[in-house]
């Protein structure tokens, strides 16, 4: 009957972890945790910019809200978020086929050392998620991993995406379009 049956009947079924709760000092919000991993909430720390395409800024934000879970797979999620922003910077550069593999594609844009540099390091890191055992994603290593990717995928999006959407809505203004 119900009555006798207890929650310890249930341990041998289900492997045993460590759960706790606890209340963000910063925000006040409740945060639960498993095996000291955060659980709930999943939450977005980096806004995509507006200018970074629609289908990047979802993956973006979805690859935050798992980074806690599976830091390897939002590390994926960049990378193709990254090849995202990679195919509307190249949309109108000469040469730039859609259908190259991602580092061509990088390399026909030319941007430069700096910049070159930053997609070598987004697109190498969402590699290394995809390719189990490249990169071993301790805890603190991962935190710190999937932050940085954060931090210049944003950065990416600003460099290469906003001047120019900023020169075409001036150009719209004087009726001169892209």
């Amino acid at each position: 009957s119900p009555q006798d049956i207890y929650a310890t009947d249930f341990f041998e079924f289900f492997e045993a972890h460590e759960y706790s709760l606890t209340i963000c000092p910063a925000c006040g919000q409740v945060h639960f945790w498993k095996d000291n991993t955060m659980v709930f909430p999943l939450g977005v720390r980096y806004q995509p910019p507006k200018t970074m395409p629609e289908d990047a800024q979802k993956l973006f934000v979805e690859a935050q809200r798992i980074s806690t879970i599976s830091p390897r797979a939002a590390c994926v999620l960049s990378r193709v978020c990254l090849e995202r922003i990679i195919d509307i910077a190249g949309a109108d550069v000469q040469g730039f086929n859609p259908n190259d593999p991602l580092y061509k594609k990088i390399l026909s844009l030319n941007l430069g050392d700096n910049m070159q540099k930053i997609c070598d390091a987004c697109r190498l890191t969402g590699n290394a998620g995809a390719h189990a055992g490249t990169v071993v994603f301790s805890e603190q290593d991962s935190k710190n991993i999937t932050e940085k990717l954060f931090v210049l995928i944003v950065a990416l999006t600003q460099q290469l995406l906003e001047p120019k959407a900023g020169a075409n809505a001036l150009l719209e203004i004087f009726g001169k379009g892209h």
